[in-house]
């Protein structure tokens, strides 16, 4: 009962400027019947909309999380993210993986109820934030702070 959805993400900047757009493969969640269900039916169904999130240093499962620092949800501005993402970090990831001969015309891996994009975007996002002098956070593997 599950379906994954190949969509477009935004970077911007603190002034709505988009710095870099790129394809993300997100997750969701149908019911018995087989009707997609919204971001609000939990299982890790990822929330749609405007997102604050957290420069993190890489995750240590470099299979699942890819090499390069990851991205956590931490505030949802607009749409359902505004709803269902608290103020206080989130167990939603912006990240990639190691896919092996995955190309990038060809479609990601199924997520885990995040946004995984393919490495050279992810590495994109890693040099364009660390170019702009954003801090890098450690990593917590999802425990608050």
């Amino acid at each position: 009962h599950k379906r994954w959805v190949e969509t477009v993400a935004t970077l911007y900047d603190s002034k709505m400027n988009i710095l870099h757009q790129f394809s993300v493969r997100t997750h969701g969640e149908n019911d018995k019947d087989g009707d997609a269900l919204e971001e609000f039916g939990g299982d890790g169904s990822t929330p749609t909309g405007l997102t604050s999130v957290d420069w993190k240093s890489p995750e240590s499962d470099t299979v699942s999380y890819g090499p390069y620092a990851i991205n956590r949800a931490v505030q949802g501005r607009k749409g359902n993210g505004a709803i269902v993402i608290t103020d206080i970090g989130d167990s939603v990831l912006v990240h990639t993986g190691e896919w092996g001969n995955r190309k990038p015309s060809m479609l990601m891996p199924n997520s885990d109820g995040w946004s995984h994009g393919h490495p050279d975007d992810i590495k994109k996002v890693w040099q364009i934030l660390m170019n702009r002098g954003v801090t890098m956070h450690q990593n917590t593997g999802g425990k608050l702070p």
